[in-house]
């Protein structure tokens, strides 16, 4: 009985520790998680140094969705993002502010705000 403690004492450690570990795969030519990121004809920049060419701002994008009865990513947002690109005549955006709305226990939103840019 006494052999009984340090097995679950190791067996309740591993599976603390491998329980909590996560694995991402991300595919050739970058993911919406790491900028920037080519969708299309638009390029999403996570600041002005990463554009490396001359560019001009046609104007700001901002898009919130609370997420009611869901968990939104960056990449559910990314076809909204690029139609109000578009709309300006843009080829690019520098996101400036990406952040989650907790908008109940479950349920995960986003805000995004960014700079449409020609360059």
């Amino acid at each position: 009985m006494k052999w009984m403690v340090p097995v679950l004492i190791v067996a309740l450690s591993l599976s603390l520790v491998f329980g909590c570990t996560k694995t991402k795969t991300v595919p050739t030519g970058g993911s919406p998680e790491s900028l920037p990121w080519t969708s299309g004809d638009v390029t999403f920049f996570s600041k002005e140094e990463e554009v490396q060419k001359p560019f001009t701002t046609l104007g700001n994008i901002y898009y919130m969705d609370p997420g009611e009865y869901k968990r939104m990513r960056f990449i559910d947002v990314v076809p909204k993002l690029i139609e109000k690109a578009k709309t300006l005549g843009a080829n690019g955006i520098i996101i400036d502010i990406r952040e989650p709305v907790v908008s109940g226990w479950y349920e995960r939103g986003i805000e995004i705000s960014g700079r449409a840019i020609k360059y």
